[in-house]
């Protein structure tokens, strides 16, 4: 039986000016080993020989990809080099990302039967898993293809999402429920840190408050309206930080008082007061009650306007019986108002008198005061300050506020002031709380003849007096004014005498 005998790979050797040296790689196909090459010669041929074998069509030999199998980052640019030989004509490569072929970002070179493709991409993130190659082929030898291919690795920075649990749909969450939040998580390399958020503080486990967290989850227990607001994770690997969408966590919750209401009211005999109930609450769908307490009776109340959030209640006091505790509630339907708001109704009168009233701060033109505010008569009141020259008996200034703390500005320097402060009301004004104060005096130079006792400074004739300049400091304190004066050289700044003085006022 002939022996079939196929000789298909071909490389070019040494080319001289005379002779074409080519080694060839034969196989025997009837042989049980087929794939053991049998024969292996040099053939050398002249120029001026007609051998058919120089002339034959070649598969590529090899294909290679650099860098082979390195993770790629996503929306980075790669570079990507691949190099085949052997093939005559030379190859024709092709980049494959899964069956889709790569067209652009591509440049490809020949030298001999060498052919190399340089070949830049962005990944994206969906290109992760996905089959990527280099394929070389002769054009003229069908199924001549050659590749070098691997499942692309793309690392990339978590992509998060955050979800309320199943357990609930949002809007059904209510006081004393356990809920639960999901972080769900796509990353490559995976997460080293998860990180939780709720009005962008960051949470941690803190089991006596009811908060556990056990890595992609978020458990809440037994949860009450200051759970309400809005929940975020975030998670890190080596390639960034991505954050999850904020979650709000509506909580409804029984109605409770809100914590500004004003609590006292003033009123006098068979006059009439409105007394508003703010209550803060989810749904704010409310039915309100109101009712009077005294230590002798308990009187529902009526008299009442209901809004949203919010009811007015009128009451008025006949004798001075009537006097007392007015409590205002509601329900909703996640359930009644545990602890009623309560107002104190009292008979108005005028202010009590201020406290403690002090000048905290004087300056050449102005002075500042500070006081504790007295009782308010069971009413708003509002603070004045009247600022009188001492010596002229002039009005200065008159300044009402609602906070008993006065900056008052644009008086004359080294000014006695006389200061009377007050408060009032609907129902009149306190008793006058009286301050002193003086504004400091204006620092002036120094120029002309000094001639200084012990207690003096003797400045050396030869110097220019209009090298020196002094400062007075003034303050006034429980009727007495503090003086102090110091000089200094104004060239190199060397305190050159000082004194102080203290005058009765």
């Amino acid at each position: 039986m002939p022996s079939l005998v196929k000789c298909s790979e071909v490389g070019v050797g040494d080319m001289e000016e005379k002779e074409e040296i080519w080694k060839v790689g034969c196989q025997d196909w009837s042989s049980p080993l087929y794939n053991v090459p049998f024969l292996s010669r040099r053939i050398i041929r002249h120029p001026s020989e007609n051998n058919s074998l120089v002339n034959s069509n070649m598969k590529p030999l090899i294909v290679r990809v650099e860098p082979h199998k390195r993770p790629l980052s996503a929306e980075k640019e790669a570079e990507l080099k691949c190099s085949t030989s052997g093939s005559r004509p030379p190859a024709v490569i092709t980049w494959w990302k899964g069956s889709k072929e790569i067209k652009t970002g591509r440049t490809d070179s020949q030298t001999g039967d060498a052919t190399i493709s340089v070949l830049r991409f962005v990944p994206s993130v969906e290109d992760n898993g996905k089959y990527f190659s280099c394929r070389a082929h002769n054009p003229v030898i069908p199924g001549s293809a050659k590749e070098e291919g691997w499942n692309l690795e793309v690392f990339y920075a978590p992509q998060v999402t955050l979800q309320l649990g199943s357990t609930f749909r949002q809007g059904e969450v209510k006081e004393g429920n356990d809920v639960f939040f999901e972080c769900n998580i796509r990353a490559n390399p995976w997460v080293t840190e998860i990180s939780w958020y709720f009005e962008g503080r960051e949470l941690r486990t803190n089991t006596s408050a009811g908060i556990i967290i056990s890595n992609q989850t978020l458990v809440l227990q037994n949860i009450n309206r200051t759970s309400r607001g809005n929940y975020r994770c975030s998670a890190a690997n080596a390639d960034g930080v991505g954050t999850s969408n904020e979650v709000f966590l509506r909580v409804k919750y029984a109605p409770v008082c809100r914590p500004s209401l004003r609590r006292v009211y003033g009123v006098g005999r068979l006059e009439a007061v409105r007394v508003l109930c703010e209550l803060e609450a989810d749904p704010p769908n409310l039915e309100f009650h109101w009712r009077f307490n005294t230590s002798e009776r308990n009187l529902d109340i009526s008299d009442f306007t209901s809004s949203g959030r919010e009811s007015i209640a009128t009451y008025v006091p006949h004798t001075d019986d009537e006097y007392g505790t007015l409590s205002c509630w509601a329900t909703n339907e996640v359930g009644w108002q545990k602890e009623p708001c309560l107002f104190s109704i009292v008979p108005a009168g005028p202010p009590e008198a201020l406290l403690n009233c002090t000048v905290v701060n004087h300056t050449e033109s102005s002075i500042q005061v500070d006081c504790i505010e007295g009782y308010n008569g069971g009413l708003p009141q509002v603070f004045t300050i009247e600022v009188y020259d001492k010596e002229m008996g002039k009005l200065r200034s008159n300044v009402t506020l609602a906070q008993p703390s006065f900056v008052i500005q644009g008086l004359p320097s080294s000014t006695a002031l006389r200061l009377l402060v007050y408060a009032s009301n609907g129902k009149g004004r306190s008793p006058i709380y009286p301050l002193s104060a003086t504004t400091l005096q204006k620092a002036e130079k120094l120029t002309g003849d000094m001639s200084l006792s012990e207690n003096r400074l003797q400045y050396p004739p030869k110097h220019s007096y209009s090298n020196i300049f002094w400062i007075v400091c003034e303050r006034v304190e429980c009727g007495f004014s503090f003086a102090h004066m110091s000089i200094f050289h104004i060239e190199n700044t060397v305190l050159c005498k000082s004194a102080s003085s203290v005058n009765s006022t």
